[in-house]
């Protein structure tokens, strides 16, 4: 190649490179800017409480606002957050165009369904309730009033080890009034009334959701009326094992069922993502989550 024809290749390829540089730079310079987001994208609050969301990055002049204009069920203040009234509502922020969303679920001691109330929460330690409806709570083997914790490693509230050929005190019949662990004015349900939680109304709220990172199921006869059961998992009869976090439920019914079927296992209520039912299938010495309804 002589002198003249490899300049003339020399001089395109810089141009080409040159050409390739200044879109790549020019791409790059016209990428749009991070969108904005909440430090919360779900959370419950108790009638009452407030909770105080914050936009990131720091933004001046934002516009919040809900879908719950007309109801009033929130008040919001500088992303302070005031809960008025039960339900749900969609907490939006805006700056320059950008939005970042939060659902709240507002919640009070009880729901009424199906003419029965029930607690909006689980039952933590024996006679007390959970601080958020999303709160796992205890575990407790049928018919035992020793709560074993949530998380690992698995302690019980009366310091006693894991008994894994628990058989309920040898009781077939109900839930007994010496081992309770629902507060004061709260029971056990029994099967029945565990299924008036996903079929209570013309058109039964039953949906998979998440609270604050806690998977579960909303449950009842609308979206404003309904409860959080999370899908807490469980402790296995074996070893007391921690089995199933976030992804399925288990909650005891009081009894066994009545009537000319006899059952081998007392009544629970199982949820997942897909579904959610009542069975008799699983051995009394597994710990469940607890579900209280009003006396």
């Amino acid at each position: 190649m002589n002198k003249k024809n490899f300049a003339f290749i020399s001089f395109w390829l810089l141009l080409a490179m040159s050409v390739v540089t200044t879109m790549f730079i020019s791409c790059r310079n016209d990428e749009p800017s991070k969108t904005i987001s909440l430090n919360k994208t779900s959370f419950s609050l108790f009638v009452g409480n407030e909770y105080t969301l914050v936009v990131t990055p720091a933004k001046k002049n934002v516009t919040w606002k809900s879908n719950d204009s007309i109801l009033k069920k929130v008040v919001i203040d500088n992303g302070k957050v005031t809960a008025i009234d039960t339900g749900i509502v969609v907490i939006t922020a805006e700056v320059a165009g950008e939005i970042a969303t939060c659902t709240v679920v507002i919640f009070g001691e009880s729901v009424t369904l199906n003419g029965k109330k029930w607690a909006t929460r689980n039952v933590d330690k024996p006679g007390t309730f959970t601080a958020k409806p999303e709160d796992p709570g205890m575990f407790y083997q049928w018919n035992s009033k020793t709560g074993w914790s949530y998380t690992d490693p698995a302690t019980s509230t009366d310091g006693s080890a894991w008994n894994p050929l628990w058989n309920g005190n040898g009781v077939t019949t109900a839930w007994e009034s010496a081992n309770k662990v629902c507060p004061a004015g709260w029971r056990m349900p029994n099967e029945s009334e565990l299924s008036d939680l996903y079929s209570t109304g013309d058109d039964p709220e039953n949906i998979w959701t998440s609270i604050d990172g806690m998977g579960g199921r909303r449950l009842g006869s609308s979206k404003n009326n309904s409860v959080f059961l999370p899908a807490a998992g469980f402790r296995s009869k074996v070893d007391g094992k921690y089995w199933n976090a976030n992804g399925y439920g288990y909650y005891w019914g009081s009894r066994y069922r009545t009537g000319t079927v006899t059952e081998l296992y007392p009544s629970s209520l199982y949820l997942d993502s897909k579904t959610a039912y009542v069975g008799y299938n699983y051995d009394i010495a597994n710990a469940f989550c607890i579900r209280c309804i009003a006396e």
